[in-house]
């Protein structure tokens, strides 16, 4: 699996605001939104959650994945449990973009690939070492 992508999912302005308000020091109860029986108080934090492309090179399948990267509590001010994938979904008929690997890969076939060898040695050049393979797949 590589993962391709990683996005942050932000939350809502007003819920970000909300949550400035009643989490984190100094306490300021007067910017929290009041309702009939008082002002709205947060359980907890807003989840943290993020958006993931995730290619497959076995299967050559690619998926787009919301995760919950920690959900902390207001009752522990801090404390945390682990993420978890909250949806995948396979995208079929698609091929996100080349990362890293991928790029060293590309140089590394071109660099060993006989004919390309034999181009660089008519142009003087018999280091491969010094030859930079610069992959674009556009």
């Amino acid at each position: 699996m590589r993962f391709i992508e990683v996005v942050l999912l932000e939350p809502e302005k007003n819920v970000v605001a909300l949550a400035d308000a009643y989490f984190f020091p100094p306490f300021q109860p007067s910017l929290l939104p009041r309702t009939k029986g008082g002002p709205v108080i947060l359980g907890k934090l807003p989840p943290r959650r993020a958006r993931l492309v995730v290619y497959n090179k076995r299967s050559n399948e690619t998926s787009i994945w919301i995760v919950e990267l920690s959900e902390v509590h207001a009752a522990t001010r801090g404390g945390h449990h682990r993420g978890k994938v909250i949806s995948s979904e396979v995208v079929l008929v698609v091929q996100p973009s080349m990362d890293a690997m991928e790029y060293a890969e590309c140089e590394a076939a071109v660099k060993s690939h006989p004919p390309f060898i034999e181009a660089m040695r008519k142009r003087g050049v018999e280091d491969m070492d010094l030859v930079m393979v610069d992959a674009w797949y556009a």
